[in-house]
């Protein structure tokens, strides 16, 4: 997406078992996008508690562009900062993945493996983004940042706002009475 704008930067935050296989595969992708004018830059490993504040103050969107997620708990602490995010909005990011806080990534259903199952069999599916809404949404996104400071304000709000509404600790202390002490307890 911005392969020739040289104002544009990405930044992958990586936590890969083996820095030497992913430094390969990254090397091997960035040969296959050819010369190119934005920056990229590869962090690898995990963060001390002040270096990730520092990364989520820095950071304009918080990208996600996965095939499923369990909770997705980066998503959620860069949006609960009120940074905005470029995302699709299946698995668990779809209780608080929206437009009025993301750039919503167009995805769609394919056939999959379950993790670790030696068959191999096609037992069922994940999410695949779609290439061409990435892209989209990219350019979208820093149009928004550059040009229009309104709506990234209202985003960034947005973003407080839902991670507030789904997981603030009132809201999840609650959630868990209502397991512990449910209100409708039927009678068996």
């Amino acid at each position: 997406a911005f392969k020739d704008n040289p104002e544009a930067t990405l930044l992958l935050k990586m936590t890969h078992h083996s820095l030497a296989s992913y430094l390969r595969t990254f090397q091997f992708t960035l040969y296959r996008l050819g010369p190119i004018k934005c920056r990229i830059v590869a962090i690898q490993g995990y963060m001390s508690e002040t270096e990730l504040a520092e990364l989520v103050e820095l950071s304009t969107y918080y990208v996600n562009a996965s095939e499923a997620e369990g909770l997705c708990m980066p998503a959620m602490e860069f949006l609960s900062a009120g940074v905005p995010a470029v995302a699709p909005d299946h698995t668990a990011m779809a209780d608080y993945i929206g437009p009025d806080c993301a750039f919503v990534l167009d995805h769609s259903l394919i056939p999959a493996l379950w993790p670790h199952d030696e068959r191999g069999l096609w037992r069922s599916t994940k999410n695949t983004v779609h290439w061409d809404s990435l892209v989209e949404q990219f350019h979208a996104s820093f149009a928004v940042a550059t040009q229009d400071p309104d709506r990234y304000q209202r985003m960034s709000q947005a973003a407080v706002s839902r991670q507030r509404a789904f997981c603030a600790d009132d809201v999840v202390r609650a959630d868990l009475l209502n397991v512990w002490e449910p209100a409708d307890r039927a009678v068996m």
